[in-house]
């Protein structure tokens, strides 16, 4: 995991003893505090110095000889990291304690430095030679020793008069304007400038007078030139250049061709058929085209730069060529995909392309006919997962279209050739269901969805929708459809069911997407209806040869019971596909949305088109490295998680992980059984009681019995207890608040300014239905008061080393001292007196013993969660962390985990004592038992107690694995064995299993990864293998009458086979070396293997040779 967040190391070191001589301070030692703050990538070390003098002498006093008395503080001279202590004792020494804020720090003194590494001292080198590096520049600007009178290039009997320099040639010789023209003539998109006496000014080679003449070989002149039109202008890599040009007239015309053919065959692209006045090198639409794919520079900010290249000042007249340049640009997209596809060595091919044929598809998903063997859909039932096409679906809504332009004016070129659907049987689609709503979704994310769909007026497409590989990342053919009215099911259904079209018959099927769930229902019932366009009305796989799925980010936004059969991590066969492969899709298209919005239908389509080609060519660039990384993790996740899960099942009698296993694998051929990954609550949850309550309140007022207040009781009960959780997470993250933490912790003021204004607001109505807490509470806050008073001024005493003294005036600061939000009482019914309780209205009693109920509940259900979180982070880090780095961020993710521990295990105890309060002892205690510290442990941990005890056993005593009892909060709540004893897996309650049939999941999730990652490795080869021999027949598919056509199309199909195999070739020897490495892990590289509540880092590190630390993977073995 990279982070940008830097780590602070405190070193205080004495650098400076001197003597300061100061008229208002007398003669001071200065000492020096270093503060270094190392970044997390040990680049860079930033070094805060602040120098501190120590407090002055008397003018009574003699200076003190420091010379004499050294040893007094030599004391402190620290090591190179200094304990707390220790630099306490140097600050009190100096009279520089930071209670009593009594140091000095002079204005202005304070230094930073950096200390950095070599390209850094290279800039700082770099500026003791910036005026040499700024004359060299300004030289440049003369004839830089040139004759004025010689031209460098003529004879010395016959030179011309040197006036001309080329900005683009190089070394910038001054030469005469008929050397400059030979030196030109083919070169005529060079820069130059005039000599003029004083200075170079920007000139032209066209007013020089140079002549590209077209249609003849370098040398040739033409018998019988034609003039091309007046006031030509060349757009090239370097600005804007007018230029004169004669066209072939002569007799040779038919070899030289007619003028469209004459300019390509310069290179140069007219902006039009009929005597263009725009041409577009080659050169600057190759680079245009590069630059805005990878930078998404648009055409508009491109042109403007090469007119602001030529000429910025505006002094000199241009004219307006972009509308030329825009228009070439689009016709110039069109042919390159052509041309990639192979379509230019098929004759009449341009004007037969099938939907999805300029497509650059994955060369690692399954594909009949090309990539599969050919018995692939009669292989064994335990390895058809290998042949799982997994398809993911979303929509963006970044990607909008104003309603400007449409159809018949600015038509696309590609209509449904490429990546978007055919534009007229889509649209023909769409207008059926005109009124058709959005898909309802269960998910939280349905208000980012309603954000994202919000601001449509003005817009005639508000958004796109995509299929793609979910594995690989390939935007699939005829997979894209614009959108009209948020993500609607006769536009997805379509984009669905026309990416799948494009593969033909095929065996199993997954689609993912982030509202499956209700995209799912009823899909058949759609597909077939008489309105579904018939050429997509395919056969879909029946029963579980067909599943959706949710991706993983997306899943746990859902609300459902019934979700289990949507998770990606559950769903077997599909290895460790996350199905977010989608959503990262977007940022390389999302920097688009600025130019395409102003598009029309068109120019919009053809543009986006392209940026879909390019994002497939770089994944399939990519995809070597991408399959390699995955195999590594996948044999690393399947050894560790194998492990794990050995470990938590050796604990669990046979008999329950049998019948346990029976009704997974049931529930995986029939999934209207009962999903046994579910877990039934035992009891109702803090949500379910917080609704009960608002509803039964809903009732009372209807019947007639209204609040005494439009906060009912049971609102202004949640609300405190709200307030209580606040103040619980406070004092776990602040539990000693001292002026140097109130200095380096703002955030301590936001959190207490929350506190305080949320107690302030329920004062009100805790007012009306306690009208004796305003009483308590002003009896109530002097007593704290006064007690933090004095814990401050004890805290403060102990800091500065001095003994306890009695204060007359504590109790008049006291009395001043203003009590922080985090110490006043809230005053919940159980925080009031006992004999009052019984006495309160409005079942205030009931309803916190209720939620107090959800609460104990809901903290268990946490806790036992975090505690396994633990188990598992405390296993990687003892046999996978080895250096310091990664030791550093192991403590960090188990210091996070021990807190929520804390913070859940402090919540049942506070939801218990108050429950206990308020309805005394009685058999609710069966259900809900004393939490002990040494109750609070994973399910694999030895109780701390017997644990102790064994230290002091003799060893046949020693409490072992098998008399292991696991802690009461693993066994069902409230529930007993039939011997009414708790402690064993008799009374294991429905969670155990859900959570070991999660565990088994894992590793057998990382052995199908192992297994597709190999799968996918050999369909990428024989992939590439195909299309290469494809384009070896392509080369002498189609017989040109012109020889050099042919020479051509061979020469192209040889350079197009090469590439594949090369790629071919490439990946393989990438994956041999990985696997002849026999490492899990390449050095310095981390890796995040997903648990349930956030992530764990598996980083491995190592010295050059690749031993120390390098993660060695066991053998797969077999695994049910």
């Amino acid at each position: 995991m990279n982070s940008s967040r830097r780590k602070r190391q405190r070193v205080v070191d004495v650098t400076e003893e001197i003597l300061i001589p100061s008229a208002s301070r007398g003669t001071q030692v200065v000492h020096t505090v270093i503060d270094d703050q190392v970044s997390h990538n040990l680049r860079t070390i930033r070094r805060t110095t602040t120098p501190y003098f120590a407090p002055a002498p008397s003018a009574a006093e003699p200076v003190e000889d420091l010379s004499s008395s050294a040893d007094d503080y030599a004391e402190f001279h620290f090591s190179a990291v200094p304990s707390d202590t220790e630099i306490e004792r140097f600050l009190a020494a100096y009279g520089l304690e930071d209670d009593n804020n009594t140091a000095e720090e002079p204005e202005g003194d304070q230094q930073r430095t950096f200390v950095t590494l070599e390209h850094d001292s290279t800039l700082r080198e770099w500026t003791n030679h910036t005026e040499r590096f700024l004359d060299e520049l300004l030289r440049l600007e003369g004839l830089r020793g040139a004759s004025p009178t010689v031209c460098s290039l003529c004879p010395a009997s016959q030179s011309g008069v040197p006036q001309y320099r080329c900005s683009d040639c190089f070394g910038g010789r001054l030469v005469c304007r008929g050397c400059c023209l030979r030196v030109h003539h083919d070169q005529p998109f060079h820069r130059i400038k005039e000599w003029n006496g004083q200075f170079f000014k920007k000139t032209t080679l066209q007013a020089i007078g140079l002549i590209v003449q077209l249609g003849h070989p370098h040398g040739e002149a033409c018998a019988s030139p034609a003039p091309g039109p007046r006031a030509c202008l060349v757009i090239h890599t370097n600005g804007l250049h007018p230029v004169t040009i004669l066209f072939c007239h002569c007799s040779k015309i038919v070899a030289a061709g007619d003028r469209t053919e004459q300019l390509l065959r310069a290179e140069l692209y007219g902006a039009s058929l009929t005597d263009p006045t725009t041409f577009c090198t080659f050169c600057v639409l190759e680079a245009f085209h590069t630059l805005t794919l990878q930078s998404k520079i648009t055409a508009y900010d491109y042109y403007m730069a090469l007119q602001s290249h030529t000429d910025i000042t505006g002094l000199v007249e241009q004219y307006d060529r972009l509308k030329p340049f825009l228009r070439t640009i689009r016709e110039w997209r069109l042919l390159k995909m052509l041309k990639r596809s192979g379509r230019g060595h098929i004759l009449d091919a341009v004007k037969n392309v099938q939907p999805g044929d300029l497509c650059l598809r994955c060369p690692a998903c399954p594909r009949p006919g090309v990539n599969l063997p050919d018995n692939w859909d009669s292989v064994s039932d335990d390895l058809r997962f290998m042949y799982l096409l997994i398809l993911a679906i979303d929509a963006n809504f970044r990607l909008k279209r104003r309603a400007v332009s449409n159809d018949a004016r600015d038509p696309g070129l590609l209509s449904g050739r490429g990546y978007f659907a055919e534009d007229e049987s889509y649209r023909e689609h769409i207008l059926q269901y005109a009124d058709q709503e959005d898909i309802s979704t269960c998910t939280g994310f349905a208000a980012m969805a309603h954000a994202n769909t919000k601001f449509n007026k003005g817009y005639a497409t508000t958004g796109v929708g995509l299929v793609l590989c979910a594995r690989h990342g390939f935007i699939q053919p005829n997979g894209v459809g614009d959108l009209q009215k948020g993500e609607r099911y006769c536009n997805m259904d379509y984009i669905a069911l026309s990416a799948l079209a494009c593969y033909g018959p095929h065996g199993r099927l997954l689609y993912s997407y982030d509202i499956a769930c209700q995209w799912a229902l009823n899909l058949r019932r759609r597909v077939a209806d008489d309105k579904f366009p018939s050429h997509l009305k395919l056969e879909l796989p029946v029963g579980s040869e067909l599943r959706f799925a949710i991706p993983k980010y997306h899943f746990w936004g859902h609300t459902g019971d019934d979700h289990n059969k949507y998770s990606l991590n559950l769903i077997p066969g599909v290895g460790r596909t996350d199905g977010e492969e989608v959503e990262r899709n977007w940022w390389r298209h999302d920097a688009t949305a600025a130019s395409t919005r102003e598009m029309g239908p068109g120019s919009r389509h053809d543009t986006l088109e392209d940026h879909f080609h390019w994002s497939n060519f770089t994944r399939l660039a990519g995809l070597g490295k991408l399959l390699g990384k995955r195999l590594k993790t996948a044999l690393l996740g399947f050894t560790v998680h194998h492990r794990l899960f050995d470990e938590f099942s050796s604990g669990i009698d046979d008999h329950y992980k049998d019948s346990w296993t029976a009704q997974l694998l049931a529930y995986e051929q029939d999934e209207t059984l009962p999903d046994p990954y579910h877990v039934e609550p035992s009891g109702l949850t803090e949500k379910e009681i917080k609704l009960r309550l608002a509803a039964q309140e809903d009732k009372d007022a209807s019947e007639g019995r209204p609040s005494l207040h439009q906060v009912t009781p049971s609102n202004m009960l949640v609300e405190l207890l709200e307030i209580e959780e606040l103040k619980r997470r406070f004092h776990q993250k602040y539990p000693v608040i001292t002026k140097e933490v109130l200095n380096l912790t703002p955030d301590i003021f936001d959190r207490r300014a929350v506190i305080r204004r949320r107690i302030q607001n329920v004062r009100e109505i805790q007012a009306v239905y306690m009208p004796n807490v305003p009483q308590l509470l002003a009896a109530e806050l002097p007593k704290i008061a006064a007690k933090l008073k004095a814990k401050a001024d004890e805290l403060s005493r102990r800091q500065r080393g001095a003994a306890a003294t009695p204060n007359p005036s504590n109790s008049a600061a006291a009395a001043a001292y203003t009590v922080p939000p985090e110490h006043i009482p809230l005053f919940l019914p159980s925080e009031l007196p006992p004999e009052t309780i019984p006495d309160l209205a409005h079942n205030l009693q009931s309803t916190e013993s209720l939620l107090r109920e959800g609460q104990m509940r809901n903290a268990l259900d946490k806790l036992r969660v975090h505690l396994h979180i633990k188990t598992r982070l405390v296993s990687f880090k003892a046999r996978q962390t080895r250096h310091q780095r990664e030791n550093m961020k192991a403590h960090e993710q188990l210091d996070t985990n021990n807190m929520k521990i804390r913070i859940h295990k402090d919540k049942y105890r506070a939801a218990r004592q108050a429950k206990l309060r308020l309805d005394g002892p009685g058999a609710w205690e069966t259900e809900w038992r004393r939490l002990a510290d040494n109750d609070v442990r994973g399910l694999r941990d030895f109780d701390p107690l017997l644990t102790a005890e064994n230290a002091e056993l003799p060893r046949r005593q020693v409490v072992t694995e098998g008399g292991r009892q696991i802690s009461w909060i693993w066994i069902g709540v409230g529930r007993r064995d039939d011997d009414g004893e708790a402690g064993d897996l008799g009374g294991m309650n429905e969670a155990l299993r859900g959570e070991w049939l999660r565990a088994r999941a894992r590793p057998l999730r990382y052995k199908e990864e192992v297994v597709l990652v190999k799968e996918e490795q050999r369909r990428t080869v024989v992939t590439l293998n195909v299309e290469a021999a494809e384009w070896d027949r392509r080369a002498h598919l189609r017989v040109a009458t012109c020889p050099i056509l042919q020479q051509g199309l061979a020469a192209y199909a040889a350079e197009q086979a090469a590439l594949l195999r090369g790629l071919g070739s490439w990946f393989q020897q990438m994956w041999q070396a990985q696997a002849s490495s026999g490492q899990a892990n390449p050095r310095d590289e981390g890796r995040e293997i997903e648990v349930e509540g956030g992530t764990v880092l598996y980083s491995f590190g190592g010295d050059d040779s690749g031993d120390e630390g390098a993660g060695h993977v066991a053998p797969l073995g077999d695994f049910e």
